[in-house]
This record gives C-alpha cells, sequence and structure tokens, in this order.
C-alpha cells in the first residue's frame, strides 16, 4: 500500500501555511507598492521616538512625511519635513555666497498646522525676497505644541549653526504654559526630556526631566503605525469611523460656561430645560431651533448655534480667558517666558544675531476669539487681549529686542485659530516690512555683492 504524502496527512495544516504565505506575500507587495507609489501620514505633530523627538521631547525623523488638514474645508496636504527633521525647505549649515538669514522659531503657528507648505509663511517671504532679487532666505525651525524652552534648545543645539543675521521667535500665549509642561502629574509632565526653571538667585537652570524616561521606553501605537502604510489606511478608517456618529452640536462644560456669560443663568438654564438630556448628549440644529424657540432667545439664535458646534477647541477654552484675567505678567509662569527669551537673546548675539518677537495676539486672532464667543465683548476684554502684544513690545524694547508689527491682519480658519494661507500671507507681509525697515541696508548690501560676483563669475 503507498504511503500518504506529508500534503495530504497533513492538508488543513498545509493549506493554511500556504494561504497565509500567500497572504503575507499579497500584503507585503501591497505596503512595498504603496510607499512607492502613494505614501501617506497621519500624524502633525510629530512622535516621542523620531530623531528629534528624542532630544526635543516630539519631532520628526528626515524625510518624514506630515499630514496636515484644512478645517474648513477637509482638504488633506502631505509634505515630507527636510533632513533635518523640520517642516522646512533643505537647508545647510554652510552659507559660502553670504546670504542673509532669517530663522524663526515657534510652534504651530511657525509650523504651519494647517496650511500646505507652499503656503507656509517662510516660504512665502523668501520667494518674495528672491523675487525681488534680494539674497535672502528665511528658515523655520519648530513644532506643533512647543514651547519657548524646547525654542531654546532647538537653537542652542542646531539653530546658531546656521549663523542667521536675524531669528525671529514667534510669540503664543501657549507658550506660557507650554513651559512649564513637567509640573503635569499625567502624560504631559513626561514629554519633554528637559525642563527650565529660574532657580533662588533668580538664574535661568536647565534641569533633566526624569519622567521623560518614561515616554522614552514606551513605543507609542500611532509611532508604530506610522511605520506601515496599510497600517495608517487602517487608522484613518478607524477615525473617520469613530467620529462618524459625533453629533453635530453639543453643549460641554466649557460651551455650559460660555452659554452662561452670554445669556446669563436665566437664560441658559431656560435653554437647558428645553434641550433636556440632550444638552449633554448631542443634538441636531432642528432640535437645537426648536429649543431656542421655546426659551424665547431667538435674538440670541446665531451665537447659540456657534456656541453648540461641537469643535474640538472648546476642550481647551478656561472661564478666566473670557475676561482676559490670567495674565499675570510678575507671576512665576511669565518670569519663565522672559528668562528664556534673554537665553536666545544671548545666544542669537554671541552669534551675530539679532532677535526679533512676532506675536500671535493680534487683532486677527481677536477677532476669531470673539466670534466662537471665547471672549467677552467690549473694549476691556480686546485692550487685555492686544495688551499681551503690548507688553511683550515694552520688554522687547528694554532688551533691544526687535518687535514685528503686525500691519496685516493675521486671519484664522473659520474652524481652527490657527493662520489660514491667507493668514500665512499676512505674517509674511508683516516680515517683510519689518525686514525693510530694520535690515533693508544689509539686505541691499547683500543682493549687491550677489550681483556683484554674479557679474565677476
Amino acid at each position: 500500500m503507498e504511503r500518504a504524502s506529508l500534503f495530504e496527512r497533513r492538508l488543513k495544516t498545509t493549506i493554511t501555511v500556504v494561504l497565509l504565505v500567500i497572504a503575507v506575500v499579497l500584503l507585503g507587495g501591497l505596503e512595498v507598492g504603496l510607499r512607492l507609489f502613494a505614501p501617506m501620514a497621519i500624524g502633525t505633530a510629530g512622535y516621542v521616538r523620531s530623531q528629534n523627538g528624542l532630544v526635543y521631547g516630539w519631532g520628526f525623523d528626515p524625510h518624514q512625511m506630515v499630514r496636515v488638514e484644512d478645517p474648513d474645508t477637509g482638504e488633506v496636504y502631505l509634505d515630507r519635513v527636510n533632513s533635518r527633521g523640520w517642516r522646512d525647505r533643505e537647508r545647510t549649515f554652510d552659507n559660502p555666497s553670504g546670504t542673509f538669514r532669517v530663522l524663526v522659531m515657534g510652534d504651530s503657528n511657525a509650523f504651519g498646522y494647517i496650511v500646505p507648505g507652499r503656503a507656509l509663511y517662510n516660504r512665502v517671504l523668501e520667494d518674495r525676497l528672491r523675487a525681488e532679487g534680494y539674497n535672502a532666505e528665511v528658515l523655520i525651525m519648530g513644532n506643533a505644541g512647543w514651547g519657548t524652552d524646547q525654542a531654546l534648545e532647538a537653537f542652542k543645539r542646531e539653530g546658531q549653526r546656521y549663523r542667521p543675521d536675524l531669528v525671529v521667535l514667534h510669540f503664543s500665549e501657549t507658550d506660557i504654559h507650554d513651559n512649564v509642561y513637567y509640573r503635569d502629574p499625567g502624560k504631559f509632565g513626561r514629554r519633554k526630556p528637559f525642563y527650565y526653571e529660574i532657580d533662588d538667585s533668580g538664574a535661568l537652570v536647565r534641569r533633566v526631566n526624569e519622567r521623560f524616561k518614561e515616554t522614552r521606553g514606551r513605543i507609542k501605537r500611532q509611532y508604530v503605525i506610522a511605520q506601515s502604510e496599510i497600517l495608517k489606511r487602517l487608522w484613518v478608517l478607524r477615525t473617520a469611523f469613530k467620529h462618524r456618529g459625533k453629533p453635530a452640536y453639543v453643549f460641554g462644560n466649557n460651551q455650559s460656561i460660555q452659554l452662561r456669560f452670554l445669556l446669563g443663568k436665566d437664560g441658559a438654564k431656560r435653554l437647558f430645560g428645553a434641550l433636556g438630556t440632550a444638552a449633554k448628549a448631542g443634538f441636531d440644529l432642528a432640535a437645537l431651533e426648536a429649543a431656542i424657540d421655546a426659551a424665547g432667545l431667538g435674538e440670541h439664535r446665531t451665537a447659540i448655534t456657534r456656541i453648540a458646534e461641537n469643535r474640538h477647541f472648546h476642550e481647551h477654552w478656561f472661564p478666566p480667558y473670557y475676561h482676559q484675567q490670567h495674565n499675570d505678567y510678575d507671576g512665576a509662569e511669565w518670569r519663565l517666558y522672559f528668562a528664556l527669551v534673554e537665553a536666545i537673546q544671548e545666544v542669537a548675539e554671541s552669534n551675530g544675531a539679532r532677535l526679533a518677537i512676532l506675536s500671535d495676539n493680534d487683532i486677527g486672532h481677536y477677532d476669531w476669539d470673539l466670534a466662537w464667543h471665547r471672549i467677552a465683548p467690549g473694549e476691556e476684554a480686546k485692550a487685555r487681549f492686544l495688551g499681551v502684544t503690548a507688553r511683550l513690545a515694552a520688554f522687547a524694547a528694554e532688551r533691544g529686542i526687535g518687535m514685528v508689527k503686525t500691519v496685516s491682519p493675521m486671519t484664522r480658519a473659520r474652524n481652527d485659530a490657527h493662520p489660514n494661507i491667507a493668514g500665512n500671507a499676512a505674517i509674511a507681509e508683516n516680515l517683510y516690512r519689518y525686514l525693510m525697515a530694520h535690515h533693508g541696508e544689509a539686505l541691499a548690501a547683500r543682493r549687491a555683492a550677489a550681483k556683484q560676483g554674479a557679474r565677476g563669475s
């Protein structure tokens, strides 16, 4: 009797192994094909375990892809960071042609959180300067969520190596709190490998954040997913499915407080009563319209509807912001900010560069906050909001630091506080005016030298 083959004796096992091999080959081919012909990204803020992340807390690997989404249109933009991990054109430390260099440092506003790479204000400004014959570069180093402490760290480690002529520090009011992340007992407190504080003698001191080891030792799910084109697409599908059932309107805790500011306790109570349990669970526009009418609040229809929109930024608002009573310029957090800026100035000037501050607290940002009822109407709250920039200007004047004036308002997206494409163009215009007013002669001299060199060659 002929003996059965291994295939016949282990038929189910053999078929299973063959199918698994085929599946692995197909998935491997799909992964390679997607990587070569249709790569995508899921991250905008970067990753802890990246090259820059392990140094600064979070960031990108060289040439890693970035995903940016327009919050108003939903259009997605994909581009890559440069070989140093910055969302900028490729740069070299050497500057043999004597190019006038501007280095911008900041957080998501400098990074261009909601705009395509072509619309980043440093590129818009650089293209304009070059079109006018100026031998100039406008570099950007920064990342979403960064504080002034990370800007200082990046400038000391790498930024000064570009030998910039001008360093522009793009201020965001969140910097004040981002600089003291280490105090947070939760995950935010371990996200940076270092922190700065002012010691008893008044000196700025750098400390090692031992809690960062907790983050560094973990392999984050999103970072693993970011290594696979197939997993990235599954992540996007999961995210879309997760948000599919999200209600269009809801009154979370912060939105409820905003309503009380707008309507008073009695008006808010009537509206909540008309909505019932749907107030916290979510509702559609028809239900909200009916509740507004039932509560007799028709005159506030537009404002109530705007506040009720289920937007992510409602979670990042706090009541003292409404009346702008949260800025204690003599407090520890502001003193730390000023000390960090002074440290950046010291490094810049030791390399022959000047420092200037660009403030995000402009009329464009104020108008956005006002439209979303995040700030009280009236001149008092407006003056306090813009007063942040005035305080920065006073500090800059005391220290011999430049201050970029906001001549063109930095417009924002409707559904996000970051400058949109038009807002980035406005920033480029404001920086251009500052350069012409304060560095025009140097730029002209570099242009003349470049022309002379071209004739000589």
